[in-house]
């Protein structure tokens, strides 16, 4: 999918990412199974499907498209405080939806919240949301482990919060109001809502009446058309709408949100503060709860490229909790940082201080400035040196503030380094922490051994970094091969305390084959002292396991995984460890064969050495030559044979096994493109990893060289729109959701908000254009010539393959983006087939129109790959050669 690059339209999945967790044996705990909630017992059929083990690869069967709407996921999840419980968000398969048409709440608009036991026992569904086809998800604990806040579509007309009792069972509605899911509270969880103790909530709300986009985009045109289009007909009043441009639209004429205090036990809500919020803080001590609202849209300047990082104006704010007083605003710094993973906002350890990066003046390109905020005055002072551009910060232990960003007054250009300041005396020199290493930290964390102390990886070493001393020390550590990346604790969450542990990923072994690299990643348990750390192997269920929670000072660690037979949730102790499955769906997949994969290396147009991924058929005969869809998208390079869309499990329309279960082979070449955002020819560098990779694929005796594919969705629709102008080897081609000309897709409203009374502040067509991954640099009327030569449609003349192109009309990548390239395949009597779903957006949801859009595949393919030859010209006929 492309790159939205906006927080509005990143309502992210949290509790994919899992992790190890050592320990003594724990008992066998109760498994949720297949499709069943965990308290039903098993229906005779599931009985019968349980009882057949591992079944040999020759009697499994091939994957279907009903499949797929079989399939459960494992979402969100929180453990309690006392570590003995885990409450997880169950997403139930599609087929027992009673809406399809949820855009931005992924998936969780159909499932439950379970409490899930650590030590054994029976599982529990919390909400039991399947009769009445509603949702709840986001479960986050109270204090004291008797309530869980969690979200709900019930009620079928917006998200609210609601609180869970333990001591009676009950789930209880806390507000009418619309949770604004954008008011994130920090960390992966981004969860809208904070408790403050064990009866009271913070938590963000929508402007009163206004409904969350997952429920207005799906109405939103058809009752505003509805409404408008009678009094165009009947002539008595105008049917209207204004936008206006040059003027800067003021806070005050936006519909605003609140930011309330809630107590769960009277249900009775203060409001705290005025605004639509993207940010919310709560300090250590629990004092004050820091805040940035979103105040409009910035105005495009001609001065500066458009940037994802500034779109929106935005403020700070302190709440004091203590003193029940109004929000106050802080003055002397404009538009902090909106959105993004890295921390931009910062509460110092005691509380009293909130680090934030913003811009120093309005007419700021970025924000890149770096202030503190004294959360007991509510101002704001900069510190740092004015050319000092800031990417993230850090607190020490001890309250020093230290920054990453470059400074290039210091004469080392745009390197990015930690440095530290006397926050007393903004004009003195920085002193720069990392200058002295190869390459500096990304991100670095407390490390425990002092209260200045700090702790990162750079160039696969581990590395101790002194705020106090500025003294630098590689740890020694022994190892096999270098650190890849610090697994916990995660560099973008709140640190409560000084990590006494990391867990680190190493780089794959170098005399392991690429197809294997993917499953000998290690993963170690370091416990740094001074100046050497004690590396223990940190062991996981499964290879594909992800560290989703650890928690060493209740012995736990929480892992999750896609599998070939199943989606898993596991718990563990300590080291050496002993894992219990306390989650387990899609356990029918065990009956369902798999594609073997392989990783192949190859070289491209370049002489570079590039990698592909091939997904082979079941009951794939080596010597036999098959038909190859190659799966494209540019900029993607493979390193191994991870990629999710070949996952059984994947609940995506666009899981790759759907090809593979036909008998095809697929194909996944690397595709390097220039980074994003920097102005390159995408069209002409894209072709240069994908034929050699076929190449290869027909070398190795896998490919039927007379029947090659090309295939891809939304870039890669892009991508096989430019491949078939390019060549014509490739017998058939599929695009979906795809870009054919950059020059209108650059202008063109999102249809989903066209109907809005601000929709031309929706800048995501001109800032993915310009600094994004469509890499224009310029807007067109400043660079046409690069928008005309990287826009298929302009050589639509050359195309030789037939071509299937299928668009939903609510797609942000515009229907008119395929009707434009349908249309000029019509004019030049090129072979080629449009397939329009109505109501549906980038990807397909409802069952009906997946199942459809495979049929619709399926057939293209096999029509265009049976040999045909014709004397006719213009009839639209196949020639084979």
């Amino acid at each position: 999918m492309m790159h939205h690059g906006r927080d509005m339209f990143l309502v992210l999945l949290v509790a994919l990412t899992p992790f190890l967790l050592g320990g003594d044996a724990a008992p066998p705990r109760q498994e949720v199974s297949g499709s069943q909630r965990p308290e039903e017992e098993p229906t005779p059929a599931a009985k019968a499907e349980s009882d057949q083990r591992a079944p040999s690869a020759t009697d499994k069967r091939p994957m279907s498209v009903d499949d797929l709407f079989k399939l459960e996921s494992i979402g969100d999840l929180a453990v309690s405080p006392d570590g003995q419980e885990i409450a997880v968000t169950l997403k139930r398969p599609l087929n027992t939806c009673k809406n399809y048409k949820r855009d931005f709440l992924d998936d969780n608009d159909h499932a439950d919240v379970y409490l899930v036991p650590r030590a054994g026992g029976t599982s529990k569904n919390l909400t039991e949301g399947l009769q009445d086809g509603i949702g709840y998800w986001k479960p986050a604990w109270s204090p004291d482990g008797q309530r869980i806040a969690m979200l709900s579509t019930k009620g079928g007309d917006n998200v609210r919060l609601y609180v869970w009792e333990r001591k009676t069972g009950e789930v209880k509605r806390m507000t009418e109001r619309g949770v604004d899911l954008y008011a994130s509270t920090g960390g992966s969880a981004r969860n809208p809502y904070i408790w403050l103790s064990d009866t009271r909530l913070v938590c963000g709300v929508m402007p009163a009446g206004k409904q969350h986009l997952g429920f207005v985009v799906e109405q939103h045109m058809q009752q505003t058309a509805t409404r408008e289009w009678p009094k165009t007909e009947k002539g008595s009043e105008p049917a209207v709408s204004v936008l206006e441009s040059g003027i800067e639209i003021p806070e005050t004429a936006r519909p605003l949100g609140q930011i309330l205090e809630i107590d769960v036990e009277s249900g009775k809500s203060t409001v705290l503060a005025d605004g639509n919020f993207h940010h919310v803080m709560l300090s250590p001590n629990k004092h004050y709860v820091g805040v940035v609202a979103e105040t409009g849209a910035v105005p495009p300047s001609p001065k500066h490229p458009l940037r994802f990082e500034n779109l929106q104006r935005s403020k700070a704010g302190i709440i004091a909790l203590d003193e029940k007083r109004p929000v106050r605003w802080v003055e002397g710094l404009v538009d902090p940082r909106l959105g993004g993973g890295e921390i931009a906002h910062a509460w110092s350890p005691d509380g009293d201080t909130l680090a934030m990066i913003a811009k120093s003046d309005r007419d700021d390109e970025l924000a890149e400035t770096l202030f503190v905020i004294e959360a007991k005055e509510a101002t704001a002072q900069r510190v740092g040196p004015e050319k000092l551009k800031v990417k993230s910060v850090a607190w020490t232990s001890g309250n020093d503030l230290l920054a990453y960003g470059s400074n290039e007054s210091s004469g080392k250009g745009k390197r990015a380094d930690w440095c530290a300041f006397n926050r007393a005396d903004p004009k003195a020199s920085l002193r720069n922490l990392t200058s002295k290493l190869a390459a500096a930290p990304a991100s670095l964390l407390r490390s425990g051994q002092s209260k200045s102390a700090m702790i990162g990886v750079a160039d696969g070493k581990l590395w101790t970094v002194d705020a106090s001393s500025g003294e630098t020390a590689q740890v020694t550590v022994e190892l096999p091969e270098k650190i890849a990346s610090i697994i916990w604790p995660k560099a973008n969450e709140p640190e409560p305390t000084p990590a006494s542990s990391l867990v680190v990923e190493l780089e794959p072994a170098k005399d392991v084959k690429a197809e294997k690299a993917a499953k000998r990643k290690a993963w170690f348990l370091l416990t740094p002292a001074k100046g050497s750390a004690e590396a223990v192997p940190f062991v996981r269920p499964s290879d594909k396991a992800q560290l989703v929670q650890y928690l060493p000072n209740k012995d736990l660690s929480v892992f999750s995984a896609n599998e070939p037979d199943g989606t898993f949730l596991w718990t563990s102790g300590k080291i050496p460890a002993s894992f219990a499955k306390c989650v387990a769906l899609n356990e029918f997949l065990s009956l369902v064969a798999e594609a073997e994969r392989l990783l192949i290396e190859y070289r491209g147009v370049e002489g570079d050495t590039l990698k592909g991924l091939v997904l082979l058929p079941p009951g794939y005969e080596k010597g036999k030559r098959y038909p190859v869809v190659s799966w494209v998208y540019a900029g993607s390079v493979r390193k191994d044979t991870n990629y999710s869309l070949a996952d059984k499990n994947k609940t995506n329309c666009l899981n790759l096994n759907m090809l593979t279960s036909r008998g095809y082979v697929v194909l996944v070449p690397s595709m390097p493109l220039s980074p994003d955002g920097e102005a390159s020819d995408p069209a002409i560098d894209l072709p240069k990893g994908v034929l050699n990779a076929v190449d290869k694929l027909i070398d190795l005796g896998i490919a039927d060289p007379n029947k090659l594919a090309v295939m891809g969705q939304s870039y890669g629709g892009y991508s096989t729109y430019s491949l078939v102008t390019y060549t014509k080897r490739f017998k058939s081609a599929i695009a979906l959701a795809g870009l054919s000309d950059l020059n209108s897709f650059y202008g063109v409203f999102d249809a989903r908000f066209r109907y809005g009374e601000f929709a031309h502040e929706d800048l995501f067509g001109p800032a993915w254009s310009e600094t994004g991954q469509g890499r224009m640099g310029n807007p067109p009327w400043k660079d046409l010539s690069r928008y005309i030569r990287n826009s298929p449609i302009f050589v639509v003349d050359r195309v030789q393959t037939p071509l299937l192109i299928i668009q939903g009309d609510v797609d942000y990548v515009s229907q008119q983006q395929g009707e434009e390239f349908f249309m000029g395949l019509y004019r030049e009597g090129k072979r080629a087939r449009f397939v329009r779903y109505w109501g549906e957006g980038h990807v397909l949801r409802s069952p009906a129109n997946i199942r459809d859009m495979w049929q619709r595949i399926h057939g293209w393919l096999e029509e265009c790959f049976q040999e045909k030859t014709s004397s006719g010209k213009g009839d639209g006929a196949i020639v084979d050669k």
